[in-house]
């Protein structure tokens, strides 16, 4: 059963209302892969934060948009419009998430390098858990996360 989260600006207003959350190894792996748009945005999690342990690729991929985070939800890096069958993309500083969105949202929705993004649950609680940083002192409690 897939997760999903809203991704939301410090004012808790959502820039991408519903990720799915690409919480196994075969979700993380396919990612966009085969797919013939971004239907909706893709939310991971890596294992530790990094920079080449942490590049994607976009062979068998739509365009998209790729926007690195730290392990605080700061934006780190931007890829505006990643073309198709490019075979490696390393963020330029170490990051901890990913979204994958449709190309030219992250210009559109106006996302800037140094921004700080939350992360709320949406419906039941994941199997998988999300390992966000969080302000709420009980974060299970309220269903959400998000950025110091």
């Amino acid at each position: 059963m897939p997760s999903f989260v809203s991704i939301t600006r410090g004012n808790g207003k959502a820039v991408f209302p519903k990720c799915e959350v690409m919480d196994s190894p075969l979700k993380r792996a396919r990612g966009l892969m085969f797919s013939r748009k971004v239907a909706l945005p893709l939310f991971f999690e890596f294992e530790s934060s990094g920079r080449r342990r942490n590049s994607i690729h976009s062979v068998f991929c739509p365009p998209f948009d790729a926007i690195f985070l730290n392990e605080r939800m700061r934006v780190v890096d931007i890829r505006i419009n990643v073309r198709p069958y490019t075979s490696i993309i390393v963020p330029s500083v170490a990051c901890k998430f990913l979204i994958e969105a449709p190309a030219f949202s992250a210009k559109g929705k106006k996302i800037v390098l140094g921004e700080k993004l939350g992360a709320r649950r949406i419906g039941a609680a994941p199997l998988y858990k999300l390992h966000l940083p969080s302000l709420n002192s009980s974060p299970a409690s309220k269903g959400g996360f998000h950025a110091r």
